[in-house]
Parts: C-alpha cells; structure tokens; sequence
C-alpha cells in the first residue's frame, strides 16, 4: 500500500530539496537572532566558567573547606544554566522535528484513512514508510534527549540543594558556637 508515483515537473524546474539539517539551523538561528534581539543572553560554554574539577559531589561533604563548598556550588549552578539552556535548545528541536516529521508523514496518512484501520495501525504502517521512519526517529532521538536532560537538571538541583544545606548548617553551627561563647562570658 504504498504511494501513488510522484508527478514529474518539468525539465526546466528546478526541484528545490530542502536538507533538514539546515532547517533546524535555520529554525534555531531564527529562534536565537528573535531572543538577542530582545537582549536575552544565551547561556554557552564560552559565558560560563565551569571548574570541572567541582562537578562531582565528594564523598565527605561535612569535610570539605568551607571555600570549596562555595566552588562546588558555583560549578553546579553555572551548569545547571548551561544544561536548561541545552534543554530549551533541544525543546526547539523537538518542535523543528514534528514539523518535519508532519510534512513527511501527512501524505501517508491521508491514504490510510481511506481505509479502516486503528489509530495505532496507521501510526505503525506511516513510521515504517522509509521516507517517515528517518524523521519520526530523529523526532524520537529529541524527546529522548529531552527527557535525559530533565533527569540531569533534577540531579543537578539535588547537588546543589545538598552543598547549599551544608552550608547552611555551617552558618547556623558558626552562629550557636558564637552564642555559647557569647553565652560563656
């Protein structure tokens, strides 16, 4: 059940093909030059001065020196910016591969349709069409990566919550040795 042949055009038209890698670069520069032009800064590797060595938790938190907890969380939190820049870049994507997917697949389904087939059925015999499958996999690969990022941004905030409560025990323990001191005169 597969298309109806593709009308030729004639010899003198050029066919125009569009790469869907250059949409998406299209689609994200477009998105970007609207967002600068409302002075929105975007987050990348070259604003942010992430220490590497401070992006892993130590194992004896209550040990480390009171001013690399300060370098931990500054790490973390300055990747935290990055990775939700990363993710609403990825968000973009994500939109950029359902219109690619859409205009792909929109041919396919008009002619399942036709016929009595479940919804599930026609999505499974449109993504196994070989000019669907390519973009409902990359449309798939996004939300993934979505996903994944939205796991790494939770464990990013449950690093910094751990350094920053570590600190705050700290100020409050400062605060009681003060007053027992205080207390003790």
């Amino acid at each position: 059940m597969g298309l109806k042949p593709k009308q030729k055009q004639p010899p003198n038209t050029p066919t125009k093909k569009v790469n869907p890698r250059q949409l998406h670069k299209n689609y994200m520069a477009n998105m970007e030059e609207q967002l600068n032009k409302e002075d929105i800064v975007l987050f990348d590797e070259e604003l942010l001065n992430v220490d590497q060595d401070f992006l892993s938790l130590p194992s004896r938190i209550t040990e480390v020196h009171p001013k690399e907890l300060g370098e931990y969380l500054s790490a973390f939190t300055q990747y935290k910016m990055y990775v939700r820049t990363i993710l609403s870049r990825t968000e973009l994507c994500i939109e950029e591969k359902k219109r690619v997917y859409t205009d792909v697949s929109n041919p396919y389904y008009r002619e399942y349709t036709q016929s009595r087939l479940s919804e599930r059925a026609k999505d499974q015999l449109v993504q196994s069409e070989p000019e669907v499958q390519e973009s409902y996999y990359e449309l798939v690969d996004y939300i993934n990566k979505s996903n994944t990022l939205k796991s790494v941004l939770d464990n990013i905030e449950d690093a910094i919550f751990l350094i920053s409560r570590e600190i705050s025990r700290r100020t409050g323990d400062m605060k009681d040795e003060n007053r027992q001191h205080n207390v003790g005169r």
